[in-house]
């Protein structure tokens, strides 16, 4: 399950916000903290009136929280630290996209309308003879070609190039006899 992690310094308070796709489970993770270090204060999450339960045991000092998002839009999360007059915003957009995990656990299925490899290669299997594409390729020794070594000089490079290319000429045939 993902954890959506966010923290809030009480010393510079800004809302937050945070993305996830649409009808999934998560959960949302908070952190208060004061000029960067830990606050002792205590804290309470609501969305709207309802307040969330938080979990049980904290995640590396985030206080967590299990959520399931709905369709597209945004849900707007006010947290409301102890002695503090000013509610923190928190804002999770839903986002109109979806996303899946495979070969996770807790993923859940693929959708029945989404292509998969599996699925994608049954499907052009049909189309493609190894044995009918043999015929196209013509297969040559590159032990033929000229290897450099670092005593080459310029008119031995030049010679052998064009040999190379002589050679790569008079090996490459088309079934027409034409290129």
């Amino acid at each position: 399950m993902r954890i959506y992690t966010n923290v809030f310094d009480l010393a510079r308070i800004c809302p937050r916000r945070f993305w996830v796709a649409p009808y999934s489970d998560f959960k949302i993770g908070v952190k208060i903290t004061e000029k960067g270090a830990p606050s002792a204060k205590d804290f309470v999450v609501k969305a709207g009136p309802t307040e969330l339960i938080p979990d049980d045991d904290k995640v590396d000092g985030f206080t967590t929280y299990a959520v399931k998002s709905a369709g597209a839009g945004s849900v707007e999360y006010a947290i409301e630290v102890e002695g503090m007059p000013e509610k923190l915003k928190l804002v999770q957009i839903t986002t109109d996209s979806t996303v899946f995990e495979v070969g996770g656990s807790g993923g859940g299925d693929v959708p029945a309308d989404v292509a998969t490899k599996t699925w994608v290669e049954s499907q052009i299997s049909d189309f493609v003879d190894e044995d009918a594409l043999t015929a196209y390729a013509e297969k040559t020794d590159l032990t033929a070609y000229y290897a450099k070594s670092e005593t080459s000089s310029a008119a031995e490079l030049s010679g052998e190039f064009t040999a190379v290319s002589d050679r790569a000429d008079s090996a490459y045939n088309l079934a027409d006899g034409a290129y």
